[in-house]
This record gives C-alpha cells, sequence and structure tokens, in this order.
C-alpha cells in the first residue's frame, strides 16, 4: 500500500473512532438521564402521592424509562459498529501494533452473539412443555455461555484498550490516546467488581469523551500532512 493510502486508512479509522465515540457519550448520557429521572420520581413520589396513585405514575415512568433505554441500546450498537469499522482501517494501516484492537472487538462481537443464540434457547425451553431437568440443564446451559461471553466480551474490551494506549506510537497520533486507554481499561475491569460498577462506567464515560477529542486533534494533524 502507498503511503497516501496507509495515511487515507489513519484518516477514515479515526472518523470512526471519533463518531463511535460521540455516539457512545450520547448513549450514556441517555442511560444515566433515564436513572436519574427515575430516582428522583421515586424520592417525590413517596412522600406526596397515594398508594393507589403510585401504581400508575411509577407504571408510566417504568414504560418511559425502557423506551429510552432502548434507544440507548440502539445508539450503543451503532457506536460499537463505527469501533468496529475503526479498527478494521487501523488494523489496515499498522496490523503489527494496531491488529489487536480489531482481535478485541470481534471477540466482544462473538460474546454479543453467544449471548442472544443462549437467551433465545433458553426462553424456548423456557416455554416448552417438557421435564424439569430438562429446564434445569437449559439453565445451567444458559449460564455457562454467559460466563464465556461475559470472559470474551472483558478480554476483547482489554485488548481494545491496549489498542488506544498503543495508538501514540505513531508520530502523528496524539499522545493522550495513552490516557484515554488506560482510563477505558480501568473502567472495563473495576465494572465487573461489584458496587463499583457505577465508578466503571463514569471512568468508561471519561475515556470515550478524550477519545473523541484526541480523534479530533489527530485528524487535523492528518489532515496537515502533505498530499503525496
Amino acid at each position: 500500500m502507498s503511503a497516501g493510502g496507509q495515511v487515507s486508512e489513519l484518516v477514515e479509522g479515526f472518523r470512526k473512532l471519533r463518531l463511535g465515540a460521540l455516539i457512545s457519550i450520547i448513549s450514556v448520557i441517555i442511560a444515566f438521564a433515564s436513572l436519574a429521572v427515575l430516582f428522583l420520581t421515586a424520592g417525590f413520589a413517596f412522600p406526596t402521592v397515594y398508594p393507589g396513585q403510585m401504581y400508575h405514575m411509577f407504571a408510566g415512568t417504568i414504560i418511559t424509562m425502557m423506551t429510552v433505554i432502548l434507544v440507548a441500546l440502539a445508539l450503543s450498537i451503532i457506536a460499537f459498529i463505527q469501533w468496529f469499522m475503526a479498527t478494521g482501517n487501523l488494523k489496515r494501516y499498522n496490523p503489527d501494533k494496531f491488529g489487536i484492537g480489531r482481535l478485541g472487538m470481534l471477540l466482544q462481537l462473538i460474546g454479543v452473539i453467544l449471548i442472544f443464540i443462549g437467551s433465545l434457547s433458553f426462553v424456548g425451553v423456557a416455554f416448552a412443555r417438557g421435564s424439569n431437568m430438562a429446564f434445569f440443564g437449559a439453565l445451567f446451559g444458559f449460564m455457562a455461555i454467559i460466563i464465556l461471553a461475559a470472559i470474551l466480551a472483558l478480554v476483547g474490551a482489554i485488548l481494545f484498550a491496549i489498542m488506544l494506549m498503543r495508538l501514540p506510537e505513531d508520530p502523528n497520533v496524539e499522545s493522550g490516546f495513552k490516557i484515554a486507554g488506560i482510563l477505558y481499561l480501568i473502567g472495563v475491569i473495576i465494572s465487573i467488581i461489584p458496587y463499583t460498577g457505577i465508578v466503571g462506567a463514569i471512568l468508561i464515560l471519561v475515556a470515550a469523551i478524550l477519545i473523541f477529542t484526541y480523534s479530533g486533534s489527530t485528524l487535523k494533524r492528518l489532515e496537515a500532512l502533505p498530499k503525496t
């Protein structure tokens, strides 16, 4: 590949990385906002609302919250797709250093697919008429799939974080990506520890903001390079 072709891969990679970060930031903010609305509604409702009214109020609030969460989930999927494509561009630019990010996204994708297939299989068995033995067998199988999928997703996220930390090894890339990668890595690890998930989510959000910021400044650097 020519030098111009390599730079174009790098440019496309950072454009998609930046767009994915922006969409990810929006999805996380929407999810946090929906939870905040639920807690505020609960806090103001208990001292002022009669028990009979509480059910109707919470039913509407929960339906709205679930709708917002579905929107956030859809945005998260779009962000994942953008980052998946970005890692493809970065791998083509430098497979030795940045190919690990593509592998990480593939592992996360496999984990999501396993969860989806396992959930469908478990629901099918749960609603089918069968013995308790079959139900418990499906339950244990589903739990095994969830554990395997979680491990794949965790390893994949760690590999993606490592790729972020390696990005500044290219002279045209902002050095701040190393900080973004470290925060992303810490956030992923903390998020699996009981009672610290919110801290991990905040660190991942900060990492996404840094990815968005440094991708923009890196693109300015790349666009200023002489055309070949």
